[in-house]
């Protein structure tokens, strides 16, 4: 809907790539922040995408830290 210039897209900075589109990223004024949080169901049969997926996420999350 954003790229027919019907709606509005509110997300994190970074989240949708703005670079291959018509799409822009404006800042809120004043500047909003939150922490972001992944959760999922506690013992749950996850699919080989979701682990993998997870692994990826920790690795990229030890390594941010």
């Amino acid at each position: 809907m954003a790229n027919q210039n019907i709606g509005s897209v509110l997300c994190f900075d970074g989240i949708i790539n703005t670079g291959e589109s018509n799409l822009k990223f404006i800042p809120l004024k004043p500047e909003l922040e939150t922490e972001m949080s992944i959760i999922w169901k506690k013992n749950q049969t996850l699919s080989n995408v979701s682990k993998k997926f997870l692994e990826n996420l920790k690795i990229y999350i030890s390594n941010y830290n």
